[in-house]
């Protein structure tokens, strides 16, 4: 049995060394270097075949993704759209695979998609839990935001409104 991971780091692999890839690793998908994936591994992971130094730290965008042959068929918004779309699935199998700590190495590796990260954290944890677990989760946060010094951000408006309409 393998213990689960708790922190994850980025290295690449070729495209043609994918098969090699061990199990353990999660492919992240395409790296602004063409041809290299981008791949999250467990933090201990020694940097032997099949994986790639890259002197550099790239910058990461979901743009890098967007192929030229699918800006030309597709036109950039929606091929945009369809490798966001694909991204996310991505994220979300990982996390479904590897368990939620994978969800840290994608919100601080892509920080614009926070959101669907936090989802599918979220969506990962929830079939794990009774329904009462879900209540006391959810009441205990509630409290926190309720008794904070500071107040609600915007945001937490929509969420608090959702969650007295699931209650």
């Amino acid at each position: 049995m393998t213990l689960p991971v708790t922190a994850w780091k980025c290295l690449f692999i070729y495209k043609s060394d994918e098969a090699l890839c061990p199990t353990y690793a999660h492919i992240v998908g395409p790296s602004p270097h063409p041809l290299l994936l981008e791949v999250a591994v467990p933090l201990h992971t020694v940097v032997t075949r099949p994986y790639v130094v890259v002197s550099q730290d790239i910058t990461v965008s979901i743009d890098h993704m967007v192929t030229q042959e699918k800006k030309d068929k597709l036109g950039y918004i929606v091929a945009y759209q369809e490798m966001l779309l694909w991204f996310v699935r991505t994220a979300r199998e990982g996390i479904r695979r590897h368990g939620a700590s994978l969800g840290d190495f994608y919100r601080h590796r892509y920080p614009n998609f926070r959101s669907w990260v936090e989802y599918a954290v979220l969506l990962q944890d929830l079939p794990q839990m009774d329904s009462s677990q879900i209540v006391s989760r959810i009441r205990k946060s509630l409290e926190l935001k309720f008794n904070s010094a500071h107040g609600c951000p915007p945001q937490d408006h929509a969420i608090v409104s959702h969650v007295r309409h699931v209650l």
